[in-house]
């Protein structure tokens, strides 16, 4: 579980390589800092009340279709079951698997 503490956004708007729909495609690559405040099980050492620098991917399809949906957008003050890898490029954490 953590709770956000501070964000960063990027946005970016991409069209598909297929135009099936006209669709339209907005990445958002988002720079997170949360602090963790349950730990049921780590690899790599996280213990509650470590602050930790989160880094994600969201990708919104405009319009929506059917299929897997983008991961959600962790806002401040909330707080989210996560399931978190550490990164081998930098000291972060990217999720695995939202609960």
């Amino acid at each position: 579980m953590l709770s956000v503490v501070e964000e960063e956004v990027a946005r970016e708007k991409r069209q598909p390589w297929y135009d099936l729909y006209r669709a339209e495609f907005i990445i958002f690559q988002l720079l997170v800092k949360a602090e963790v405040l349950e730990v049921k099980r780590s690899r790599t050492g996280l213990v509650p009340g470590k602050v930790i620098t989160v880094r994600y991917k969201r990708e919104i399809i405009q319009p929506p279709m059917p299929g897997p949906q983008p991961s959600p957008r962790l806002e401040k003050g909330k707080v989210y079951p996560v399931l978190f890898q550490k990164s081998k490029e930098g000291d972060f954490y990217e999720p695995t698997g939202w609960l």
